[in-house]
């Protein structure tokens, strides 16, 4: 029996803005993370929109505060960090769509570029079956960006590992930005949420809604 799939992007689609940053605010904020470090990130960051810069460095050096705690010390941190500062900031209309699908029997993905060290902790409080991310080491380095045709690649992966053919054509897919439109490509029931001028442009013709 094939399953209908619904796809979900993470930051820009359920949430404002990109949830790595809000970490790294977070830790600044707690002390985690110092001066040096905090301007070598947002230099860092400018060195990636400039091309100068791999984003996977970006991302792990962002996350190398974590390195200070214990291992044990560092999962209950992500895990808060996921609790208290994304799950409630979730658009009430992300979360209706996940439920809405959930109840019709549909298989809930969420696929996302942020580091899995901190989004996986999310699973337990939202309506999803499974989430994908970018892949973190022991070290808080990020080994695999899942992005653009990554996620395709992820998805058909997992859905492989697990036995299950999908029913594209039925299939749902939420994103914001042109890396998404790889994953909507995939579905024929695509949406843009909250989509960037760029999005727009090369995605003309796909539905697109605001959440808020």
């Amino acid at each position: 029996m094939e399953r209908v799939l619904a796809l979900f992007d993470f930051d820009g689609t359920m949430i404002a803005g990109d949830s790595i940053a809000r970490l790294v605010r977070r830790m600044a904020l707690d002390g985690l993370m110092g001066p040096f470090t905090l301007l070598r990130v947002l230099l860092s960051t400018l060195l990636w929109k400039l091309g100068l810069m791999r984003v996977e460095a970006v991302k792990t050096l962002s996350l190398s505060p974590l390195n200070k705690l214990s291992p044990e010390q560092a999962e209950r941190y992500c895990a808060r960090f996921a609790q208290e500062q994304l799950l409630p900031r979730i658009y009430p209309q992300a979360l209706g769509a996940m439920r809405s699908h959930q109840a019709q029997g549909h298989l809930v993905l969420l696929v996302s570029a942020s580091p899995d060290c901190y989004l996986r902790h999310l699973q337990a409080h939202l309506p999803v079956d499974h989430i994908i991310a970018s892949t973190t080491d022991t070290g808080h380095q990020v080994t695999r960006n899942t992005v653009r045709e990554m996620k395709n690649e992820l998805v058909n992966q997992w859905l492989d590992q697990q036995g299950i053919r999908a029913d594209w054509q039925a299939s749902f897919a939420y994103g914001d930005s042109a890396n998404d439109l790889d994953m909507l490509g995939m579905v024929g029931q695509p949406c843009l949420v909250n989509p960037h001028r760029k999005a727009l442009r090369l995605g003309a013709g796909i539905p697109h809604t605001r959440w808020r």
